[in-house]
């Protein structure tokens, strides 16, 4: 018994679903899945790309950021500040005299405070007061910046009263003052 025709076309379809049945499994297990794994690879590639570009980024900021913290350090090194023993406080009392007679500075009062002591220097607290222009006070107290860097204002307090002599002082009224100061001294050894 020979095969129908029939039976023929049968077999030829079911061969026909069985191969299409196949393409499509290869396609669901092997192509998809090899398809999707290079579209990972893809995304990781520009991940990674994207990574590298921050990473270059990154690097160049801590360049810049290093060589300002090297001439910060270039900086303070010119800036340093030779601290006296706080024994030297009538040296720098007779400093601070000479110089605001100089810059038109009455004092009236200068006390030596009390000895605060720290691990890297001590601070002597000064306190004084006096009468000026208001003009010859601030120049005087600018004047202390290079004078004595060592000296830091720490209060101020000035009043206004009218000039002495209004002909001669040039409509500048006189001000009392009192001005208190840390004086940063090296520490006793």
């Amino acid at each position: 018994m020979s095969p129908s025709r029939h039976d023929v076309a049968r077999l030829h379809a079911a061969g026909s679903l069985a191969a299409i049945g196949l393409l499509a499994a290869a396609g669901w297990f092997g192509i998809r899945p090899a398809m999707s794994a290079e579209a990972r690879s893809r995304s990781l590639a520009s991940d990674l790309a994207a990574a590298h570009v921050e990473a270059a980024e990154q690097t160049s900021r801590l360049a810049v950021l290093e060589r300002e913290i090297a001439q910060t350090y270039e900086a303070i090194n010119r800036v340093s500040v030779h601290l006296e023993p706080a024994s030297r406080v009538n040296s720098v009392l007779a400093l601070l005299a000479d110089s605001a007679g100089k810059a038109s500075v009455r004092l009236d009062a200068v006390k030596p405070g009390e000895l605060n002591r720290a691990s890297a220097f001590h601070v002597l607290g000064l306190s004084i007061s006096g009468r000026s222009s208001y003009r010859a006070l601030t120049s005087w107290l600018h004047s202390l910046r290079t004078q004595c860097p060592e000296l830091a204002a720490t209060s101020f307090v000035v009043r206004s009263t009218p000039p002495s002599d209004p002909l001669t002082s040039g409509g500048d009224s006189d001000v009392l003052f009192t001005v208190q100061f840390a004086w940063h001294t090296a520490p006793v050894e």
